[in-house]
């Protein structure tokens, strides 16, 4: 999508008004030349990422729900790598497993990357990000928690205490490590 997007800009500059071959080959001609100045070892822990997301795509119960339609590891604007995501026509019910699988999923370029290399890198903050607000939702939106939270997607938060916000934190942390273990038998 980063592709035709900047092909798209690089048309309407242009004053074209059709995306044209010389347009997307210009975007991939500077990706790619981005892609010869990366590191053989960033090329790699960026290969091992993206796979970790596809393998957990593909074995959980987001596999058919959520298609990815291909994998790059040509770097575009803030990213190295990507999985491009698809959703099918199937209707999902989306309940805790199936969330916990998007979490996991978020979760599995990083841990990919710790099995095969035993390196850290910046390359998961986004997908850090993503987990943590799907588990907050599991906890505060989705009423998927335990008897205690059920209630909790119907608060205001800003009435919500600093107790309350100290035990959802606490709950939110505890799906996330309970995640990343479920992640980390991949």
């Amino acid at each position: 999508l980063d592709l035709l997007d900047r092909s798209m800009a690089i048309a309407k500059v242009e004053n074209r008004e059709v995306v044209t071959r010389e347009c997307i080959e210009k975007v991939y001609k500077e990706c790619f030349e981005k892609y010869g100045k990366i590191s053989e070892a960033d090329i790699k822990s960026t290969a091992y990422h993206e796979i970790g997301h596809y393998i957990v795509h593909r074995l959980t119960k987001l596999n058919g729900n959520i298609n990815v339609t291909a994998i790059s590891i040509i770097p575009a604007e803030d990213y190295l790598g990507v999985n491009i995501l698809e959703a099918s026509d199937n209707i999902v019910m989306c309940d805790r497993e199936y969330v916990e699988a998007y979490i996991m999923a978020c979760l599995a370029g990083r841990v990919a990357q710790l099995k095969v290399n035993r390196r850290l890198d910046s390359g998961a903050s986004n997908d850090i990000m993503v987990a943590h607000q799907y588990a907050k939702m599991v906890v505060t939106e989705y009423g998927m928690d335990d008897d205690e939270f059920q209630n909790l997607f119907l608060m205001d938060p800003e009435l919500m205490s600093e107790e309350l916000t100290n035990k959802i934190n606490e709950k939110v942390a505890g799906l996330i490590k309970e995640c990343y273990a479920k992640t980390k038998e991949f």
